[in-house]
């Protein structure tokens, strides 16, 4: 029997480690395989085209534009009416000093520095008036566009009823206007505010 020389398998041979034995990275200038019914460019990021962005500033210009003049109307309504309520409430409080004290008051409408004042004389030797309330009203300049007397001045006697003379009147009318916005205040001798 003749021998026949037996086949062994032999395993391959592992590679060695080094540099060649790491994996391959594909670089990104190769090109990719792109997968059926995809796109060949590159994915949409997120942002704003120009077209969107002008788009937007525009219709938010065209907001602003429509809204200012109706902001424009509220603030000079708003205006005049925080003025009137102050004079109302000025000419209130001379009326009271009046009467509290027992003295004369007079209140006084400054148009040029949009003041008024309230005045009395409140020593008992009689030196002089004092100022006893000063008060800025900025929501009042340029807006007062009457006044039934220059300047606007009200007095009240020692029980807080008006008395003219001296420069005074039995009453005082303001008019107040800003923007198209008008109010007229009307105030008795009383010190009462009419409408």
């Amino acid at each position: 029997m003749s021998a026949t020389p037996q086949r062994t398998r032999t395993a391959p041979a592992r590679p060695r480690a080094g540099p060649s034995s790491r994996p391959r990275t594909v670089s990104r200038d190769v090109p990719r395989p792109v997968p059926r019914g995809a796109s060949r460019h590159l994915p949409r990021r997120g942002g704003f085209t120009l077209v969107e962005v002008i788009l937007a500033v525009l219709l938010i210009g065209l907001l602003a534009a429509i809204a200012t003049p109706a902001v424009g109307r509220l603030a000079a309504e708003a205006s005049v009416r925080r003025g009137a309520a102050e004079l109302t409430v000025g000419v209130a409080q001379a009326r009271a000093l009046a009467v509290r004290h027992g003295r004369p008051s007079v209140f006084v409408l400054d148009t040029v520095s949009s003041s008024y004042h309230v005045v009395m004389d409140t020593t008992l030797a009689e030196l002089g008036p004092d100022t006893l309330i000063a008060r800025e009203l900025p929501e009042l300049r340029g807006a007062v566009t009457h006044l039934s007397a220059d300047p606007g001045m009200l007095c009240f006697d020692a029980r807080g009823v008006g008395r003219g003379g001296g420069g005074c009147g039995v009453g005082l009318t303001v008019v107040l206007g800003r923007g198209g916005w008008v109010d007229t205040l009307a105030f008795s001798a009383t010190g009462r505010l009419l409408r």
